[in-house]
């Protein structure tokens, strides 16, 4: 295997690492933000639905550990390769397996803090808007982006 192949391939694993590890705080830091929360409450809907997410940090950490893995027997093959074509394909192998589960974690870690940050506001927003007096219209409800505008264009337009 070239020199400069093998260079390119320890550079991206490094890329790798670095998202790997970014991708381990985010779930650490989701999990810590979950226990600070759970410290303060005691709703039985919200502790079913923090469950959840917990059960899918966890299962984050799976994936990430799996490709721990991966990126480890990678560097191991690059390193003790003996350039012969069975080797150069069979990093190759490994190399297009992890390029697309890392991508794949990635956007589950996206897609998952996301819900779980749109959680929390929904479950803040329905408790402060209790407390004031005011019930937050149902979110399982789908109510079209044009009818909301409609709706304010309309209020806007009226005459007292």
């Amino acid at each position: 295997m070239p020199q400069s192949l093998i260079h390119q391939i320890q550079h991206e694993n490094d890329r790798w690492r670095t998202l790997i590890y970014y991708v381990m705080n985010e779930n650490v830091l989701l999990k810590t933000r979950l226990a600070q929360v759970l410290l303060k409450q005691d709703d039985k809907k919200f502790l079913e639905k923090a469950e959840k997410f917990l059960t899918r940090f966890l299962d984050l950490d799976h994936e990430i550990s799996h490709l721990r893995a991966h990126l480890a027997e990678l560097t191991c093959l690059v390193t003790e390769s003996n350039q012969n074509a069975d080797d150069i394909l069979n990093i190759k192998h490994t190399l297009i397996y992890f390029r697309r589960n890392i991508l794949l974690t990635e956007r589950h870690l996206s897609k998952l803090r996301l819900e779980f940050y749109e959680f929390l506001y929904s479950f803040f927003e329905k408790e402060k808007s209790e407390l004031i007096g005011f019930s937050m219209p149902d979110s399982s409800q789908d109510v079209p982006m044009e009818t909301i505008f409609l709706l304010t264009e309309e209020q806007l337009y009226k005459k007292f």
